[in-house]
């Protein structure tokens, strides 16, 4: 729990980051099923506090949408 709440201190308002490996895992297990909509951009290495090694780092993202690294935080309303 440690290194996830290391990643999310990396990610700002509106943003979703995981590690490389975390998303390599998920989109590679069968059982979960395809999203044409979700994509992962690579956001680099960085070091956390905790951890002896840096940590490939993914902002999850709509898919086709790369400059999402740049997006406001948007909002849904009813």
């Amino acid at each position: 729990m440690n290194r996830a709440a290391r990643i999310a201190d990396k990610a700002t308002c509106g943003q979703v980051w995981c590690s490389a490996s975390a998303w390599e895992a998920v989109a590679s297990d069968a059982s979960f099923p395809s999203n044409p909509w979700l994509d992962a951009l690579s956001v680099g290495a960085f070091n956390l506090k905790g951890v002896a090694h840096s940590v490939d780092l993914m902002q999850c993202v709509r898919a086709g949408k790369p400059e999402a690294l740049d997006d406001p935080v948007e909002t849904v309303e009813d």
